[in-house]
């Protein structure tokens, strides 16, 4: 169940609870879809209680992990259709150290 609770100065304080009581993660990184100036959110962090503090870090974190991976994959992906194509072959290691220092 997401309860949403007008804050002060007009920002929106999210408060997600599953029914028994925990805080469901999963609704928590798609509650909140506003665009906020880093200010803000950096602000609005420090209004947060020291236990909702680490649980942010960990969604950030998780967040980011998973935004690295994703370009990761789209980049081996890319390599691979390229290789397929035959605009690149395998090279050893002193080849490309050689190509780049070139």
């Amino acid at each position: 169940m997401v309860v949403r609770n007008a804050a002060r100065r007009g920002n929106t304080k999210v408060n997600l609870k599953a029914k028994n009581g925990k805080r469901d993660r999963r609704s928590a990184e798609k509650a909140v879809t506003k665009v906020l100036p880093f200010a803000e959110v950096l602000e609005a962090a420090d209004h947060l209680t020291e236990d909702e503090q680490q649980e942010l870090v960990a969604i950030v974190q998780r967040r980011l992990a998973d935004s690295a991976r994703k370009r990761l994959v789209a980049a081996v992906e890319e390599t691979r259709r390229e290789f397929a194509a035959g605009r690149c072959k395998p090279v050893t290691p002193d080849e490309l150290m050689r190509e780049i220092r070139k």
